[in-house]
């Protein structure tokens, strides 16, 4: 049996996912985000990195559902495996 070695990037894999994802440091700060998710809030990706998830949007995801779920994970090591909000933007509600 043999085994091949893939070089794929990680981040581009990220990219090809058609959910709006986002990567997070311990300190919640945005390390990157896919275009789905640059698309769906209306936000530019070079804006975003390093900037707290609590400040992006104007502070849009700075909501008690998302401020609980990511202090149990950091806490606990909890998994999400699903996590669905609605939030409220300027061209209307997203999932």
């Amino acid at each position: 049996m043999s085994t091949r070695t893939l070089n794929v990037d990680p981040f581009e894999i990220i990219q090809s996912i058609d959910e709006p994802l986002f990567v997070l440091n311990e300190k919640y700060a945005v390390v990157f985000g896919n275009r789905a998710f640059d698309q769906t809030f209306g936000v530019n990706r070079a804006d975003i990195e390093g900037r707290s998830v609590y400040e992006i949007g104007n502070g849009i995801l700075n909501i008690p559902v998302i401020r609980q779920t990511l202090e149990s994970l950091k806490n606990a090591g909890n998994e999400v495996k699903h996590f669905e909000v609605e939030i409220p933007i300027p061209q209307g509600k997203k999932t």
